[in-house]
């Protein structure tokens, strides 16, 4: 006899999702309530540093596997969501549901998600992950392949299995009773259409059906499909399924659980029952490891900002890319933005090739290059006239951070075709601005009304710069020369209307060269006028337009940082200054970056990207801080261009080009800076070759270790000090070299051996744990109390090898 559990159908509850935007604007009101006569001291306690942080009220991450095309959410009580429900827990004796546990990664970067309770003496610790498995039968699946021409197609994928483990351990000194509640509540799982945009989909439908509690307890589901698996039989009670033991002191218990993604054929129950969580779990961190060993490596001497990059190297390789039918599709975000965009597809493009996943990236730009429309724009969404040049970008820093001549082949009849359409779109539409990008209705980013767009034709030069490379590269030197002086005129042409409009404002260059009157097409700062700063921020980076020290640089970003807010940039809508933006601040900062200006750059680490991210490293788009939540509500975590920019600035602290020369360490953040630290940057791919070095800090001195690059073209290495060290000597492969700077020593191209002496001067060490007390202190909030265990990285010293022109970069313990 089975038992039969009514559960919930068809769409998500429209009062939970009221009841989630009440609480989110009562939090703290609520905060403000419970702590009024507490003094600060009293309501925040000292911040551990080996404590995880959450900064938002409604934390989400992701499940998944490399190439699948759907991803399981987490939500904020750790309820897994899939594409067939939501599938939550509850505990203790009375069966209560989780109260928002403390979401973390496994060893702070490990596609593996873990959180934990306590109920009187028993703990429950959660890990999960997903992965496929293959001898389960595949699912029907309808794709979004290309956007231009809304070419769909069905495939057959394999179904994403989420792998749980519910621990159970009694930390009491007598034997206690346990209690461990599941309720599918289906029907309210991820859409396959999450918006207007996104359009794939499974065939799927639950009407008509009844799902039961099979006789032996180990499976949910009907005679056509299997909805999850257990390892342990479970009882029907009520709405839920449940597990009730007695634990002995000291006694520990495992559940296993195993959640396919799209249900599962009854005949898969016996592969699924006999899947080892453990052996999975270990082909996923060895999955993790390999791919770790093939990339960049580099070592700070600070956790959360170490662990944030490889952790949103982890989310761009688990979650952004989709692998069908032949294609590999960049996605901006796995749950609201889960369809390509070159937008933000070129940043994530950069990433991998930063971080020496080129055979990834050409992959994913294989999509990038089919992205054509009939007039050879390059595009994946029709009003979006900056994509052209965005692609043209990541098509030409791959082939310079590849010197891949064979594919640069490949892709030049696309460049040329892209290259023809831009010089027409300019210059014989005009329409009578010759040679500005035609106007433009934004409903997006700059939200402007038929206005020229900065940010279109910096992106337009940025793209120019990258084809003459490819033309070049493809033996085409005529054409890379016609496309040189036409990049030239246009940068002339460019500078002069950047000129026009900043002398007819403050000396700042705003998103439209109509300037400050431009049309808006929402409220914003200056209500229905000059609409939302975006393309305008990267005058420097990436699109180097301008001098980093050019006075229309200078004062725009002076302009800009006025308006920062906890370290970050408003995206002020209806003139909310409380609506910050995660990823768009990067531009600043990359700006500042080049700039030296240190302080500006520690404020952004920390007070701005570190502290707004989760405690599994995840960062966003946009947050409401009046709320501590995502602004909109939807627009969760994480986010793929938050990723990608984060990998991209951590990498140019510690290694970034200009023209023939390498800069090392433009940035340092203080606490790095402690006697006995050590900083690595190993394996770093650049347009001048591939670079390693490794940075041991003594009291007063410092012994720099260069792996050069191979290609002839470096012309130098300039060494940066943080403005709190002044350089007194230098000394590279036993020869003295002059000091001309307190604070850069610049190097020969082969340098191998360095040693930098300096005096130190006082200074303040902020830290990633310092910003968590000051935000803490100043909200009177007190750190939440979790069981999660985090792992330090081993203290191991690491040395170069001796140079050998024959022999790979490595280390050496």
């Amino acid at each position: 006899m089975t038992s039969e559990i009514k559960y919930k159908k068809g769409e998500p509850s429209q009062s939970s999702l009221q009841t989630q935007r009440l609480a989110s604007l009562l939090f703290p009101l609520f905060i403000a309530l419970l702590t009024p006569s507490l003094s600060v001291e009293a309501s925040t306690p000292s911040y551990p540093s080996d404590s995880p942080f959450e900064y938002y009220i409604r934390p989400f991450t992701m499940l998944s596997h490399f190439g699948h095309p759907e991803e399981t959410q987490v939500t904020p009580e750790g309820a897994l969501r899939t594409h067939c429900g939501t599938f939550s827990f509850f505990v203790g004796p009375e069966i209560h549901p989780l109260h928002r546990p403390l979401i973390t990664l496994q060893d702070g970067e490990l596609p593996i998600v873990t959180y934990s309770t306590r109920k009187g003496s028993i703990r429950y610790t959660w890990t999960a992950f997903a992965t496929t498995i293959p001898r389960l039968k595949k699912v029907h699946y309808k794709a979004s392949l290309l956007n231009l021409t809304d070419y769909f197609k069905v495939v057959r994928i394999e179904n994403l299995v989420n792998l749980v483990q519910l621990r159970v351990e009694n930390l009491g000194t007598t034997p206690a009773l346990y209690a461990i509640g599941m309720e599918y509540d289906l029907g309210s799982g991820i859409p396959m259409q999450v918006d207007y945009l996104s359009k794939e989909f499974i065939y799927f439908d639950w009407k008509g059906r009844a799902f039961r509690l099979a006789e032996d307890g180990l499976s949910f589901g009907d005679k056509r499909e299997v909805l999850c698996a257990f390892s342990q039989p479970l009882q029907a009670e009520e709405q839920r399924l449940t597990l009730r033991a007695t634990l002995q002191p000291g006694a520990s218990e495992n559940l296993f659980i195993l959640l396919p993604y799209f249900p599962s054929a009854p005949r898969d129950l016996a592969t699924l029952h006999r899947i080892s969580f453990e052996n999975e779990r270990q082909r996923k961190i060895e999955t993790w490891r390999t791919l770790r060993s093939q990339c960049i490596e580099i070592y700070l001497p600070e956790q959360k900002p170490l662990d944030t990059f490889y952790a949103s190297l982890m989310y761009l390789y688990e979650g952004h890319v989709d692998h069908v039918a032949k294609r590999y599709i960049l996605r901006g975000n796995p749950f609201q933005y889960d369809q390509f965009y070159i937008r933000d597809g070129a940043f994530v493009i950069r990433a991998f090739d930063l971080v020496g996943l080129h055979d990834l990236a050409q992959k994913c730009l294989s999509h990038f290059l089919q992205s054509q429309d009939n007039q050879g724009r390059f595009a994946s969404q029709k009003t979006q006239y900056d994509a052209n040049g965005m692609a043209l970008w990541a098509i030409g820093q791959h082939y310079e951070l590849t010197r891949n001549v064979q594919w640069a082949r490949k892709a030049f009849s696309r460049v040329r075709k892209s290259m023809r359409w831009l010089y027409d779109y300019r210059e014989t539409l005009s329409d009578g601005q010759k040679g500005l990008m035609l106007p433009n209705s934004m409903n997006d980013n700059e939200q402007l009304d038929d206005a020229h767009l900065v940010g279109h034709n910096l992106w337009a030069l940025a793209g120019m710069k990258k084809a003459v490379l490819i033309a070049e590269a493809a033996g085409q030197s005529d054409l890379a020369r016609t496309w040189n002086k036409q990049y030239r005129e246009y940068q002339r042409f460019i500078d002069a209307a950047l000129q026009t409009v900043a002398d007819a404002t403050t000396g700042c260059i705003p998103p439209a060269f109509e300037g400050p009157r431009a049309p808006a097409l929402v409220k914003g700062r200056y209500d229905m006028r000059y609409g939302f700063d975006w393309g305008n921020l990267e005058l420097v980076y990436p699109c180097k337009v301008l001098d980093p020290h050019d006075p229309r640089v200078t004062a725009s970003i002076a302009y800009w940082r006025q308006f920062f807010r906890q370290g970050l940039f408003p995206y002020p809508e209806q003139g909310n200054e409380n609506l910050l933006h995660h990823y768009l601040t990067f531009d600043i900062t990359q700006t500042s970056l080049v700039r030296g200006e240190q302080q500006q750059v520690v404020n952004d680490l920390y007070e701005g990207y570190l502290l707004h991210t989760t405690a599994a490293h995840a960062g966003c788009e946009r947050l409401n801080i009046a709320t501590r939540d995502f602004w909109p509500a939807s627009n969760i975590t994480p986010h793929g261009t938050f990723a990608a920019k984060y990998i991209a600035l951590i990498r140019n602290c510690l290694v970034r080009e200009d023209d023939n020369q390498l800069h090392l360490l433009s940035f340092l953040a203080p606490a790095w800076c402690r006697p006995g630290s050590q900083i690595r940057c190993l394996r770093a791919p650049t347009t001048l070759g591939q670079v390693s070095f490794i940075f041991d800090i003594e009291q007063g001195k410092g012994h720099l270790q260069i792996r050069p690059p191979r290609r002839s073209s470096l012309s130098a290495f300039v060494v940066h000090l943080p403005p709190f060290w002044n350089l007194k000597a230098v000394q590279c492969d036993g020869k003295p070299v002059r000091v001309e700077s307190p604070h850069t020593a610049t190097l020969p191209p082969d340098a191998h051996a360095v040693d930098l002496q300096w005096d130190e001067l006082p200074h303040d060490i902020p830290s990633y744990q310092t910003t968590v007390q000051q935000f803490l202190n100043s909200h009177q909030l007190q750190i939440q109390q979790t069981d999660t265990v985090t792992t330090s990285p081993l203290s191991t010293v690491y040395r170069l090898l001796p140079t050998a022109q024959t022999s790979p970069a490595g280390v050496e313990k």
